[in-house]
């Protein structure tokens, strides 16, 4: 009795460590607001950068544990436009929590601010993918066994200039069991001005721009037709409404969007 009581005891704290480690990436890390049944997966996220502004286009097509719903991926606050593609949660635009909107406070420029989310992502991430393998390998094998984990956009003007960052989340397993994982994050901070840069789902792109380094600025109405053809490529992740946001110095515009977006 006294075993099976034990047993059942730490095996809900082994539970509780695992939702303890989701609430800490909800609140932590890349804006983001995780639940183990709604792992969002697939998204197509474009960024075209000039020196007066910075478009971003985005499919809505959300893929989680429960089903598909349509749902914003452009989020905003008062620091920064973030947007999220890859094995991620719903992003989150508040900031409320201590835990990071102090820090981000606190920092004095955009630089700093993609410092002090990576810095969390790299703490945290590495405790919650062992916990997600352990508990969920069987759920989310698919998405566990890729290199690229996640990567988060930023964008923003500050002093009057373009900014823009990509934090892109990777993962190595170092034993045959599959048990030891390293997590690493690379920051790429400042991406190149006159250019087009596409995440996530982007076979449509690839195809179409060929083997460059540089992408060239595409019109929006070209843009969002690529879009559409990804979508048609890979219906099961990606998907309309597309939705679109033009920043620049004096502040930002919608020029298109969808009722979940604010």
């Amino acid at each position: 009795m006294f075993s099976s009581g034990l047993s059942r005891f730490i095996l809900s704290m082994k539970i509780g460590a695992v939702i303890l480690f989701a609430f800490l990436i909800s609140h932590m890390v890349s804006c983001q607001s995780f639940d183990f049944a709604e792992l969002v997966r697939g998204t197509t996220i474009v960024l075209t950068i000039t020196e007066n502004e910075i478009i971003i286009v985005a499919d809505s097509k959300q893929v989680t544990g429960a089903g598909t719903r349509s749902g914003c991926k452009i989020k905003h606050n008062e620091h920064f436009f973030c947007m999220a593609a890859g094995l991620t949660g719903t992003v989150k635009t508040d900031f409320q929590d201590e835990m990071l909107k102090v820090p981000l406070d606190r920092a004095q420029s955009f630089e700093h601010k993609i410092k002090v989310i990576d810095s969390a992502m790299s703490k945290l991430l590495p405790l919650f993918i062992g916990n997600l393998r352990k508990y969920h390998v069987d759920d989310f094998k698919e998405y566990l066994n890729k290199s690229h984990l996640m990567v988060l956009i930023f964008a923003a003007f500050e002093n009057g200039l373009p900014k823009s960052a990509a934090i892109v989340a990777s993962y190595s397993v170092n034993s045959q069991n599959h048990q030891n994982i390293d997590i690493t994050t690379r920051v790429h901070m400042d991406l190149k001005v006159d250019a087009l840069h596409a995440f996530g789902r982007t076979e449509a792109f690839d195809k179409y721009y060929g083997d460059v380094t540089s992408k060239k600025i595409l019109p929006i109405p070209e843009v969002i037709e690529l879009m559409k053809e990804q979508i048609k490529l890979t219906p099961e992740t990606v998907g309309e409404p597309i939705d679109i946001v033009q920043l620049h110095k004096d502040g930002y515009q919608w020029l298109q969007k969808q009722q979940h977006c604010n």
